[in-house]
């Protein structure tokens, strides 16, 4: 089979999984760019002041960004997130041994991005709460102060662009190569005598792809 067409729908999942490798490298970049905040003196100064206000008036300081934690987070996840790209060219010729891996790899940084957004929409304290709690006691003068020292708003803009751009693509990686595999089992299961026997996940497929494709009147 190699010499055969590659089908178009393992061209068209080829394609969308290449297309994780700048949905991580997105999330990498943005998590640089927060660590270097953090090291900032800015970041220092935000935080003291954030300490002395709680210290003054009791207001629990907002989430900023993800921390430095949550910036290594995401360059690792980002970092994941790029692997499947790199096997992209195994699906497209066939390899088991490439499919399987994208499927386990963007299923798992799914699941890990999807609780990364999770978490942050949950946070109790975020900066509008924040400033709403300072606007409702005596530490409104103090708002400016604390605005001042802020970073900019673009800052966690892109952090949520970047998280929900990876959650697509990885979705949307996912959803084709399954497409591909049901589609085109034969591609996969076929590639020659030398590959191991299915495994249970092979043989499910295989036999999904065996009825969506042939039809019941094909079986033997």
């Amino acid at each position: 089979m190699s010499g055969a067409e590659i089908p178009r729908r393992v061209r068209v999942a080829t394609t969308i999984i290449m297309l994780l490798a700048p949905a991580g490298l997105l999330l990498v970049i943005d998590g640089l760019w927060e660590l270097r905040w953090w090291a900032s003196p800015s970041a220092d100064h935000l935080v003291a002041l954030l300490t002395d206000i709680k210290r003054e008036f009791g207001v629990e300081p907002p989430v900023l960004l993800r921390g430095h934690t949550g910036a290594i987070e995401l360059i690792v996840l980002g970092l994941l997130t790029m692997v499947p790209a790199f096997l992209a060219l195994g699906v497209r010729s066939g390899h088991r041994t490439a499919r399987t891996w994208v499927f386990v790899l963007a299923i798992a940084t799914l699941a890990i991005g999807v609780a990364f957004i999770g978490s942050d929409a949950t946070e109790p304290v975020t900066l509008q709460t924040y400033f709403a709690n300072m606007h409702q006691g005596i530490a409104v003068d103090r708002i400016p102060d604390v605005k001042a020292a802020l970073y900019p708003g673009w800052y966690s803009w892109v952090e949520d662009i970047a998280q929900g751009l990876q959650a697509l693509a990885a979705v949307a990686a996912i959803g084709a190569l399954a497409v591909a595999v049901i589609w085109h089992g034969d591609w996969f299961f076929g590639r020659g005598k030398s590959q191991p026997a299915d495994d249970a996940w092979d043989a499910a497929i295989s036999r999904l792809h065996q009825r969506t494709v042939k039809g019941p009147d094909d079986r033997p």
